[in-house]
């Protein structure tokens, strides 16, 4: 049997990468979270995947172990190969994929070992480097990098030390960072030139968010590293070789000295602002930000996510404030996929490692977490395109749709759909560590149950996260249309003039579940007489429907029958209108986070505004407070059922 034979597998056929038009560049953005700077312990590395233009789709896969099976190849798209092991490890992946022609690249894997590895960002080398050691044309690539490792390793050390030996064997077509990490330690890797690379072993007391450029300058301090034969004698020898108090700056060596640009460089400094903004500055052009940094407080899974998703809001170089259209910022709407993925020490490895998957660009798209102990996924989440193109039989068209949709503009658009996803992540970020220790427990004696409640949990929240998602574009779809109008001013039809007043155009507001704002705000729940009432700290809520025909502005639904109802807080009557749909209470934002803000008196009717005044002597507000958590949802309860352990 020939060896291009014996390279195809029933198992790893989905590695094998046929020819594909390839993104004109990809430029991510990476991030990694030492386990004693995060909230709950876990070690996090994460990325962004993007491409300029925007071309792959992504999905979510399972790779099942492959037992004693030798004579496996796994083959790159230059013509890059190598052997397999006869036993290779199961794995779950986060790949991109592109149209019709079915390539995938795994981006981010967790295998049963809980060894996570996210690859690759893109960096950039200066031609006296290349010129001294250019690429190897079939050289390990980054299409292979993190499905070789999670099939072929155990820990984050043997997988840094394969991808360090192949590189001195077969050479690199491309200048790469790649994070490794497992329940021990973390590594974070860079290649420099065809054979040249230093992997650095990264402390658990410190963070890192760093854009498209090299981040080693020095390795004096990391206590464990690996480094090719001529990393430093190589630049000697041909006169490119920069020092920084005696020692190499591998930076200004393979990068080029000065190189600094805001288009990575801005992202590196973006991180520090968010997560130690005690220490970050003013943003400078020329200062280069170490790869290294103390956040100012412990680092939870939200706030990583917030990182993927920042448009530098409130500084100069938001571009929404600033009007430039040649800002990079981290939450570029070319994204197709971004992973965080955490791995805790504390569970056992074949499930230590959780992968937030978000398929689409962050900003507006929700991060669904991934077990590494999952054997099924949605099937809307695992198809890849079989039209390069809008596919509906895919989780990433849904997404996408929406991201494009609310990105037309972030501020009137855009803010609702993302306060929603975070509030619901929140929720997800708040109880599934839990839920994932409590599987842990079943599997001591039971592992098929503790499979299938993770299997459970995992379809039915990513097949909630799409329905969500649509209701979300259909609903802003209508506002759009409800406030698509040439005429900007206020317009007097009985003098047919304009006034120099703009009309006022309201942010985009979600619907949201009464019951799942309830929940994770602490309210008791109740329901009698047809009426659900909502109590905490002697506030309550009463909200009564009765069924009307009727439009129902807002709700993107058709005329038609609806359950519209009276909200009232402690007896008074609001101005809100509840409604139901699908056995689903609905209300606006504004009522309960009001009510929930510690303000007694919502908008109320004015009889009631007359009442609460002349009682206290205090002026009722009257307008809303300002646009807060936002909170929709189609089907809540049932994830929150699948959290609970009773």
């Amino acid at each position: 049997m020939n060896k291009r034979t014996l390279i195809i597998s029933a198992v790893l056929l989905i590695l094998l990468f046929l020819p594909v038009v390839v993104p004109v560049s990809a430029n991510c953005t990476g991030a990694y979270i030492g386990k004693d700077v995060t909230v709950d312990g876990a070690t996090i590395i994460a990325r962004s995947d993007d491409a300029h233009p925007i071309g792959p789709k992504s999905c979510v896969r399972i790779f099942e172990r492959v037992e004693n099976t030798p004579g496996r190849y796994i083959e790159g798209l230059n013509g890059f190969i190598w052997p397999l092991p006869d036993t290779t490890w199961k794995y779950t992946a986060v790949p991109e994929s592109s149209g019709a022609d079915k390539q995938l690249w795994g981006t981010g894997t967790a295998n049963e070992w809980g060894l996570a590895v996210s690859a690759t960002v893109t960096a950039y080398s200066c031609d006296a480097a290349l010129k001294a050691d250019p690429d190897v044309e079939d050289g390990i690539a980054e299409e292979v990098i993190s499905t070789l490792l999670a099939a072929s390793c155990k820990t984050a050390r043997e997988a840094a030390e394969l991808l360090c030996r192949i590189i001195d064997e077969k050479g690199t077509s491309q200048q790469n960072i790649i994070m490794i990490a497992d329940q021990d330690e973390a590594w974070h890797i860079e290649t420099y030139t065809g054979h040249q690379y230093a992997a650095v072993k990264l402390p658990s007391d410190k963070a890192a968010v760093f854009g498209n450029e090299f981040m080693l300058e020095t390795l004096i301090p990391y206590d464990e590293v690996i480094t090719s034969k001529e990393l430093f004698s190589l630049p000697k020898e041909h006169g490119f070789a920069e020092y920084t108090k005696d020692e190499l700056n591998l930076f200004d060596t393979y990068a080029g000295k000065g190189r600094l640009a805001d288009y990575a460089n801005l992202r590196t400094w973006g991180g520090h602002r968010l997560l130690a903004p005690s220490t970050a500055g003013e943003y400078n052009t020329k200062t280069k930000y170490p790869l290294l940094f103390t956040p100012d407080k412990k680092v939870s899974v939200e706030d990583v996510i917030a990182v993927f998703r920042d448009r530098y809001e409130g500084t100069p170089y938001c571009p929404e404030t600033n009007g430039s259209d040649k800002i990079r910022v981290i939450a570029t709407e070319t994204a197709y996929t971004v992973h965080i993925i955490q791995v805790y020490d504390t569970l056992p490895k074949e499930m230590a490692a959780v992968t937030w998957a978000c398929l689409s660009n962050a900003s507006y798209a929700p991060f669904i977490p991934v077990s590494n102990y999952s054997t099924e996924i949605s099937p809307l989440y695992a198809n890849t395109a079989d039209i390069n193109g809008y596919d509906e039989n895919t989780a990433f068209s849904h997404y996408k749709q929406l991201n494009a949709l609310a990105a037309q503009d972030h501020a009137l658009y855009g803010k609702g759909v993302r306060e929603y996803w975070e509030l619901a992540e929140r929720y997800l970020t708040s109880t599934y560590p839990e839920f994932i220790r409590y599987a842990a427990e079943i599997s001591k004696s039971d592992k098929e149950t503790a499979k299938n409640l993770i299997n459970s949990f995992n379809t039915a929240v990513q097949n909630q996260a799409i329905f969500d998602a649509d209701r979300l574009f259909e609903d802003l779809m209508w506002y759009i249309v409800q406030n698509t109008d040439t005429l900007k001013y206020k317009f007097s039809y009985k003098t047919l003039t304009y006034s120099d007043e703009p009309v006022e155009i309201k942010p985009f507001v979600p619907d949201f579940d009464a019951a799942f704002f309830g929940e994770l705000f602490g309210w008791d729940i109740s329901y009698t007489d047809e009426k659900m009432i909502m109590e905490k700290d002697g506030k309550t809520i009463v909200i009564s429907a009765e069924k009307t025909s009727g439009y129902i502005p807002g709700s993107g639904e058709e005329e038609g029958e609806q359950q519209l109802g009276t909200v009232t807080v402690n007896g008074r009557e609001t101005e809100y209108t509840a409604y139901m749909k699908d056995g689903t209470v609905y209300l606006p934002l504004t009522a309960l986070q009001e009510v929930n803000s510690g303000d007694m008196y919502p908008v109320l009717t004015d009889a009631a505004k007359k009442e609460a005044a002349e009682k206290t002597g205090r002026q009722s507000p009257a307008s809303p407070l300002p646009f807060g958590i936002v909170i929709a949802a189609l089907g809540t309860a049932g994830i929150f059922a699948l959290c609970r352990r009773d």
